[in-house]
């Protein structure tokens, strides 16, 4: 079966970080490469993470573009909806997803959902070779 990789974040002023993430999320997907990122909106991330993101949604979300091209909104402090939407559209194309995040992340928003729906969760860890 073809697999779904998906996580969720910020994504602001796109750095080696998320570069590194993007890749991971395509190793566990290969060959299918089918990947998709929740952005969390303004509210979302302040709320998540204490501070507003220093761009706004619309710069994040186009910035992504250059290696995502599916980018779901999450526009609540909870990400359930959205992972229920990206989890519906894995269902309709016949795509396994599995949820992939950094290790020093383990309690992120929405695990208890992913959990309830036998979503398999993937921890890399930061580590990567800098150029």
């Amino acid at each position: 079966m073809k697999k779904l990789a998906f996580t969720i974040g910020d994504f602001d002023c796109i750095n080696q970080d998320h570069l590194h993430l993007i890749k991971e999320m395509r190793k566990v997907v290969m060959p299918d490469n089918e990947v998709v990122v929740v952005l969390m909106d303004d509210y979302a991330s302040f709320v998540n993470t204490k501070k507003f993101p220093i761009q706004d949604f619309d710069r994040r979300a186009n910035n992504l573009r250059f290696f995502i091209k599916d980018i779901r909104g999450c526009y609540s402090e909870s990400p359930e909806a959205t992972f229920a939407a990206v989890l519906q559209h894995a269902r309709q194309h016949e795509l396994s997803p599995v949820f992939v995040a950094y290790d020093d992340n383990k309690e992120f928003k929405g695990r208890g959902f992913l959990r309830e729906n036998k979503v398999p969760i993937r921890f890399i860890k930061k580590s990567y070779a800098k150029a």
